[in-house]
């Protein structure tokens, strides 16, 4: 699943999901997927930090007091602090846009290990 704001940054990132061999069900607001995704039936999460609205961080945060453990992959443009610390507080990973297709790679095998690591 991915979240994106950006239709151009979403449509190159769905692109790039499928040539990985990944399905990408793309939204482009955490409200809209909030509303329309079914959490469960997703293997990770690709989110924007900075969407319109509510934030990717907020809606992470929301997931988790529900109980979605899906594993997250964050990206933003604006690598900070804060954004690390968020990060790693939600046990998500954090890519800085431009980042390269094995990078993306990288992170979601990992975020994916250790979704089977858990009990």
């Amino acid at each position: 699943m991915l979240v994106e704001d950006d239709r151009d940054v979403r449509d190159a990132l769905v692109t790039l999901l499928e040539k990985l061999g990944y399905e990408a069900l793309a939204f482009g607001s955490a409200e809209f997927a909030l509303r329309h995704a079914v959490f469960d039936d997703a293997s990770c999460m690709v989110v924007d930090i900075h969407l319109p609205g509510m934030t990717g961080t907020e809606m992470v945060r929301q997931l988790r007091a529900s109980r979605c453990l899906c594993p997250v992959v964050f990206i933003t443009a604006h690598d900070d602090e804060h954004y690390r610390t968020e990060s790693a507080e939600l046990n998500a990973e954090l890519l800085r846009k431009p980042f390269a297709a094995s990078v993306l790679k990288n992170a979601l095998h990992r975020a994916l290990a250790a979704r089977k690591d858990e009990p």
